[in-house]
């Protein structure tokens, strides 16, 4: 189907943060960053963490998430 339009990459995978920087996880391992939510540019399925922290430690908002997509 979709995939069929790229025989030579079926999909494509992207690790995004809200500015393109480097973020640590609460294991406090750094992750690496490919691009920021807007220059990933349009995409096809978005796979969201279920532990995203604020820099307290403490989950952050939903609605502060959709402020920076």
């Amino acid at each position: 189907m979709h995939a069929a339009r790229f025989p030579d990459k079926a999909f494509e995978t992207l690790i995004v943060s809200a500015n393109g920087d480097p973020v640590w996880d609460t294991e406090g391992r750094l992750i690496h960053i490919d691009s920021s939510f807007q220059g990933a540019g349009a995409v096809d399925v978005v796979i969201a963490p279920g532990m995203l922290l604020g820099p307290d430690l403490q989950p952050i908002n939903l609605d502060s998430i959709r402020q920076l997509v």
